[in-house]
């Protein structure tokens, strides 16, 4: 079934307040477990439902571009290592997986970020916060699980 325009501002909006409320009760940090952690905004959320919509997928476009290392190359060394992430990604549970702002470097396009939907299921998402966490991306603290449906990997 698919949502009403006004149903999924409705969703929005009690997520902005349960959101708004988690920031206002824990100065916008909250721990996770055994890891503090940063509550997504909900602006963030909006624009990242919007990449996932518009943006390419990522092993597509990775495949694609025949970049030595099209993401995130301070990190992976080459093409492959990152088409290896993405995968575990979706083998964790990730529902889709879009490549951030692309940008052009002398050995080609690349991207320093992506975009990840989130499953519903509480096991399949802890696997993808847990890859997360393990990560540590260059974005700071990870962020918390508060019932959002994207997440942002950034490499600097």
């Amino acid at each position: 079934m698919v949502a009403s325009p006004l149903a999924r501002r409705l969703a929005v909006a009690r997520r902005s307040v349960v959101v708004a409320l988690v920031v206002l009760a824990s100065g916008c940090r909250q721990r996770q477990g055994r890891v503090e952690c940063v509550v997504p905004e909900s602006w963030e959320e909006e624009k990242n439902l919007r990449r996932l919509a518009e943006r390419p997928e990522a092993r597509a476009w990775l495949r694609g571009e025949g970049a030595l290392a099209g993401l995130a190359g301070n990190r992976f060394a080459s093409t492959d290592a990152g088409l290896a992430y993405v995968d575990r990604l979706y083998s964790a549970g990730a529902e889709r997986v879009v490549v951030g702002e692309i940008a052009s470097n002398d050995p080609g396009p690349y991207v320093d970020s992506l975009i990840v939907r989130l499953p519903q299921d509480p096991c399949l998402r802890h696997a993808i916060f847990e890859i997360q966490f393990a990560e540590g991306t260059s974005s700071g603290l990870p962020a918390c699980d508060i019932g959002q449906q994207t997440m942002f990997f950034w490499w600097d």
